[in-house]
């Protein structure tokens, strides 16, 4: 171990903060109830991501849907480098395991959301199996503090990064973190103010 040789991303500013430098593979969860910046923040995460890899951002939930293409224009996505980003409109797991297998294929792939992630646990375990250096990032919805659903559950467990959404503002723990506090992610200012002094 001590020889071995730890891929990780440099990640900068706010992300840093919460996330710190985490290997370039395995898996991370995001979850959250509608409408608290999941989608938002992970396409700022994206961004930040395209920085050092390819990037797939499969959008299984939304699709092609005029929301998407807003999502992308508030985020500036056109500034990402050249080629570093992907929009797969709801591309089915066994599409996008093809699309992996291929020469230069994406780093880093977000699936979003794991309710609409027709797969089963076994096929969570192959996948990580067969694709062992590259990272997968599944966005959950939740009930509360729980994910939906045994899938959702099992990834989260697994996952070397865990982050939650609530009021446009992401908290989380990673194993990188090693006990320490990370700071948490305002993923828009203006709405996280309105959520938390209501509370």
């Amino acid at each position: 171990m001590k020889n071995r040789k730890v891929e990780t991303i440099p990640l900068t500013g706010d992300f840093k903060k919460l996330i710190g430098s985490p290997e370039c593979r395995g898996s991370w969860f995001l979850m959250g109830d509608s409408g608290m910046g999941k989608s938002t923040f992970l396409m700022q995460l994206a961004k930040e991501l395209t920085k050092y890899h390819k990037v797939d951002y499969n959008a299984l939930e939304e699709e092609d849907r005029g929301s998407m293409g807003e999502l992308m224009a508030e985020n500036r996505m056109t500034e990402c480098r050249k080629g570093s980003f992907m929009l797969l409109t709801g591309w089915p797991i066994e599409d996008h395991v093809e699309r992996l297998r291929q020469k230069r294929s994406a780093r880093i792939v977000i699936f979003d959301s794991v309710q609409y992630l027709k797969m089963t646990i076994s096929d969570y375990k192959a996948l990580l199996a067969e694709f062992h250096n590259k990272l997968f990032i599944f966005n959950s919805h939740a009930e509360g503090r729980q994910p939906v659903g045994a899938l959702a559950k099992k990834i989260r467990f697994d996952a070397d990064v865990k982050l939650f959404a609530e009021g446009f503002k992401v908290t989380g723990r990673s194993r990188m973190s090693r006990g320490k506090l990370p700071d948490d992610y305002i993923v828009w200012q203006e709405g996280a103010d309105k959520y938390w002094n209501k509370i």
